[in-house]
């Protein structure tokens, strides 16, 4: 009977301390910005955020907070002041960007924030990098930064197709002093500023000057090579290359003085567009008994003068 009393007694008194504590405990919200932080109270651990855990009422509590990419932190709470709301710290973190031309433009979630080489302390998490330089194509990449990173982006040249023609197909066609081929050409090139020549032999060279902003066509008009200019004495003949070039003399005469003693030559200026396809010209000149070789003159692909003076000796 005495150990029934007893029992009696023990069950009453659990039941008057639970109804107690029941009384002062109390739902907690726990929130942090960002969500999805796991804590831990003791050894208990909660999460993801947001969540609400059980509390007696008045009584202190450490709870302590843990997310990737964030600071850890501790706080203290006493139960029944309201929910916790708690701001996580991000973790900072060394970003070193450079790329293969020093001093293009570096964008962040497309804010510019300098140019190469660049070292930024920045805030774990995801980011959306953009290297611009003109000239260039833009290089772009995705960085999750969860430590120090470095990142180095390769520049590609951002290319204009260049055509260039002739009315002459097989011209040499040289940019900035350097053969690139004959034509038609298509090239490639960077954006900027370009001398184009055209060169074949028999033909004036051809040149001009672009600035290439946008894929392009150009078309170069060769003429054919016209290049002598001849003074010659009355009666001489003349000979190109090895053939007989016809002289108009016009009702010019050989005229002598009364005085046997002085001799008069009278000249006569031809201009002889002789067309060719040669760079060397073979020029053979007779006047009486006086002959100039035959001649072999380089014109260099260039219009040329020449003037032979020749006197009967």
């Amino acid at each position: 009977m005495k150990r029934l009393y007893i029992f009696v007694f023990l069950f009453i008194f659990s039941f008057i301390s639970f109804a107690q504590r029941s009384q002062n405990t109390v739902q907690v919200r726990v929130n942090t910005n960002p969500s999805g932080a796991y804590f831990t109270i003791g050894q208990s651990k909660y999460g993801p955020t947001p969540t609400t855990v059980p509390m007696i009422i008045n009584q202190y509590y450490e709870l302590t907070f843990t997310m990737p990419g964030y600071q850890t932190q501790t706080i203290t709470y006493k139960a029944g002041t309201g929910d916790i709301n708690v701001n996580l710290i991000p973790l900072a973190y060394s970003l070193n960007i450079t790329s293969s031309i020093a001093g293009a433009d570096v964008y962040i979630n497309g804010q510019l924030y300098g140019k190469t080489p660049l070292t930024l302390t920045l805030n774990g998490g995801n980011y959306s990098i953009t290297i611009k330089m003109s000239g260039y194509k833009d290089w772009a990449t995705n960085v999750n930064l969860a430590g120090n990173q470095n990142i180095n982006a390769t520049l590609i040249p951002d290319t204009y197709t260049l055509t260039i023609g002739a009315n002459i197909t097989g011209a040499d066609v040289y940019i900035n002093g350097q053969l690139y081929g004959k034509t038609p050409l298509n090239v490639s090139l960077s954006p900027g500023a370009y001398n184009i020549l055209v060169k074949l032999d028999g033909y004036k060279d051809w040149a001009t000057s672009i600035n290439l902003t946008s894929n392009q066509n150009i078309s170069a008009n060769l003429e054919m090579l016209r290049f002598i200019i001849l003074s010659l004495p009355i009666g001489a003949k003349l000979w190109l290359n090895g053939k007989p070039y016809h002289l108009d003399w016009g009702n010019i005469k050989d005229e002598d003085s009364d005085d046997r003693n002085i001799k008069r030559d009278k000249y006569k200026d031809f201009k002889i567009f002789a067309e060719t396809n040669n760079k060397t010209e073979t020029i053979e000149i007779k006047y009486r008994h006086t002959s100039t070789g035959p001649m072999n003159v380089e014109f260099n692909n260039k219009a040329k003068e020449l003037r032979l003076m020749l006197v009967d000796k």
